[in-house]
């Protein structure tokens, strides 16, 4: 799902407006995954989840010294050496990057002189689409039988830590649902705001999306409801839209940033 999302979205955009878009796209993503990091630290520091609720047992007290790698080694490991072997063990960061050089290379070929070369491009273009389309399908697929398999290993806990575990789980859902209404209503609300657009509409609009996305808690999943609710009733042109979400719903999860902070603060109280 990532590498056909990302392909189709970098190769749909021209290439003379790739540099600029990709540029704003990056650094709107770094500030708001930063804004919503501190806003699940900030919560969490101030609700304390998880304080007293020994989840790990006195085995768990003792810690593991754990190096962090240095900058140059997480840089190198984003290039892949083996772009299917990244794939096939589902390295993320370097399926981005591979898939992104590989979709603004097909952007630039289908804006090529030579004509043959132009409408290969194009169909390969276009394999691309049908293929990220058809994995939307197999993934919404999936999530309708995905609660089930979430109820049972929630089940588990809950038969294993009893009522304190449902308390202290429901406390940690609500620290993480108020940093999310936090983020929403001050960072992107404040945001447009200061560039003139109307929050209102983007709530209205994108309400449908919201709804998936709360259901199925897939990015990935949700993509094609935001494709079409973006275009059809916010405005966005498809060839913004195309590239910028599909790089978002897999490195810009906001949601998912409050949630790790959250339970990052969590595993240390409990």
């Amino acid at each position: 799902v990532i590498f056909l999302s990302l392909v189709t979205g970098a190769a749909s955009i021209e290439p003379s407006k790739q540099g600029r878009v990709g540029l704003k796209t990056l650094i709107f993503y770094m500030a708001t995954s930063v804004v919503a990091v501190v806003i699940g630290l900030i919560l969490a520091n101030i609700f304390h989840p998880g304080l007293g609720f020994n989840v790990v047992g006195e085995a768990g007290v003792v810690g593991k010294v754990a190096e962090s790698p240095s900058l140059a080694h997480v840089l190198l490991n984003i290039v892949p050496t083996n772009p299917m072997e990244s794939l096939a063990k589902g390295y993320v960061l370097p399926i981005i990057f591979f898939a992104l050089i590989f979709g603004i290379s097909l952007a630039l070929v289908r804006e090529s002189k030579n004509e043959d070369m132009a409408k290969w491009a194009e169909s390969l273009y276009h394999l691309f689409s049908v293929g990220a389309e058809t994995m939307y399908k197999v993934v919404a697929g999936i999530m309708h039988y995905a609660p089930i398999g979430v109820f049972v290993l929630i089940s588990i806990v809950f038969a294993q830590q009893g009522v304190q575990a449902v308390t202290t789980l429901l406390f940690v859902t609500l620290t993480v649902y108020i940093g999310l209404a936090l983020h929403v209503f001050i960072t992107y609300g404040g945001l447009m705001k200061l560039f003139g657009l109307s929050f209102k509409k983007y709530l209205k609009g994108s309400y449908e999306a919201s709804i998936t996305a709360f259901v199925t808690r897939s990015s990935s999943g949700t993509l094609p409801v935001t494709l079409r609710v973006s275009e059809e009733k916010l405005g966005v042109p498809r060839s913004i839209s195309s590239f910028t979400l599909p790089v978002g719903a897999t490195v810009n999860m906001d949601g998912t940033a409050i949630h790790l902070a959250v339970c990052a603060m969590f595993i240390g109280f409990a």
